[in-house]
């Protein structure tokens, strides 16, 4: 049976609480910080992968673009020629849905939020939030799901200026605490968007996933299209994305302009490159906490060791093995670490809250929190380690004409 000397180890900690209360510090400091970014990134990631609401792997991009000399100026000819488009992607063999969206419309998140006011018996309240003016079966492609009232697609065509859709988060706001259907019928006021409220559908994600507004967004019918790129999207039956980009482009192929297919990726839009550049930023952030904490632990490690190296050499005099005296030192690393892990997850559990507060949706991850404690402790293992072979492997009488 292997003697761990717990005993000795423990009067050995008790006696240096400085150094070892330094130790402890250093790992609470460093579980926390690892622990907040990586979930930070799991749950940014997560979030940002998704914005298009239920169908986006079944989505496609349609990007047609015509000659300078076919680009009307004026924006009623220019909603001919997007209809026109849009009629023929309709027509296609398996296409579900399809409606015209702007660039600015498929990459909302790069877009700053706007105020947007309610007015209803004299009374206003201005919150923030997205807006995008957009053709009237744009929800019904992304696949938002109604939960009051009516969508755009439902009103009657001649009914349809005015008309204005919300997410829950933005009816929520703007209802003040009270029930949303409070929200239906009250005049909204905002960028590109101004009319009645005539629905609310499922929250989606919107703006940057670090604001609270994030999944606050109004719609309303758009005006034609002034673009030269006329940009559509079309969902294609459960996972037929690919085989509906591969063949549109020869189905609408025109000698009068361009057209080019892909399948709607968020992490290849702008906000989708954004979104990856943070999470691998706060990568970096942890694996430089992580290094710290590596060159912490080595420091205090070593300065723990070599201040006993004559107490190692009298017990390698009396018959210690070396590995005896590794183990010695790697028990002592291991209650120091252990309890700087559980002021660290308790420090964690403290913060978390206000994680919430920030990040909707955030949640903790035990598999990242076991992995950052199973590497805190990997690496304390590994920084007492080194000194103490190196002292260990010293001879006792060395030891002793050194002193």
């Amino acid at each position: 049976m292997i003697d761990l000397e717990l005993g000795p180890v423990l009067r050995a900690l008790g006696k240096r609480r400085s150094a070892v209360s330094l130790l402890v510090l250093e790992v609470a400091f460093a579980f926390l910080v690892i622990s907040t970014l990586t979930t930070t990134a799991r749950w940014y990631l997560a979030t940002a992968s998704n914005p298009m609401a239920g169908h986006q792997r079944d989505l496609v991009n349609v990007v047609i673009n015509v000659p300078a000399g076919m680009t009307p100026v004026d924006r009623q000819t220019s909603g001919l020629v997007a209809e026109a488009w849009l009629a023929r992607l309709r027509a296609v063999p398996d296409v579900v849905a399809a409606e015209r969206a702007g660039t600015a419309t498929l990459d909302l998140m790069m877009n700053l939020p706007v105020k947007i006011s309610s007015l209803q018996g004299g009374e206003r309240r201005t919150v923030s939030g997205w807006t995008a003016a957009v053709g009237p079966t744009f929800l019904d492609v992304i696949g938002a799901i109604p939960r009051e009232g009516v969508t755009l697609s439902a009103i009657a065509p001649g009914e349809r200026a005015g008309a204005v859709v919300i997410t829950r988060c933005l009816a929520d706001a703007l209802a003040q605490g009270g029930p949303r259907g409070s929200i239906l019928g009250r005049t909204l006021e905002a960028p590109e968007v101004k009319g009645r409220v005539v629905g609310v559908v499922d929250d989606f994600l919107v703006g940057l996933p670090i604001l609270r507004s994030s999944h606050c967004l109004a719609v309303g019918i758009g005006a034609s299209p002034d673009e030269r790129n006329l940009n559509f999207l079309v969902r294609a039956p459960p996972g037929g994305a690919n085989a509906m980009a591969a063949k549109l482009p020869g189905l609408l192929g025109s000698g009068d302009a361009t057209v080019t297919v892909t399948t709607f990726v968020a992490r290849k839009s702008r906000y989708g490159q954004v979104a990856t550049g943070l999470v691998v930023m706060l990568g970096i952030l942890a694996a430089l906490v992580a290094l710290l904490a590596l060159a912490g632990a080595v420091a205090v490690s070593a300065f723990l060791v070599a201040e006993r190296r004559q107490q190692i050499a009298l017990r390698r005099a009396l018959g210690a093995t070396r590995g005896r005296v590794l183990r010695y030192f790697l028990v002592e690393n291991f209650i120091a670490t252990t309890l700087g892990l559980i002021l660290g997850f308790h420090l964690l559990l403290m913060t978390f809250p206000n994680m919430q507060n920030t990040f909707q949706g955030v949640q903790l991850s035990p598999s990242l929190l076991w992995l950052a404690a199973a590497f805190l402790i990997l690496e304390g293992l590994l920084a007492t380690a080194i000194p103490a072979l190196r002292a260990a492997r010293q001879s006792p009488a060395s030891v002793s004409r050194r002193a």
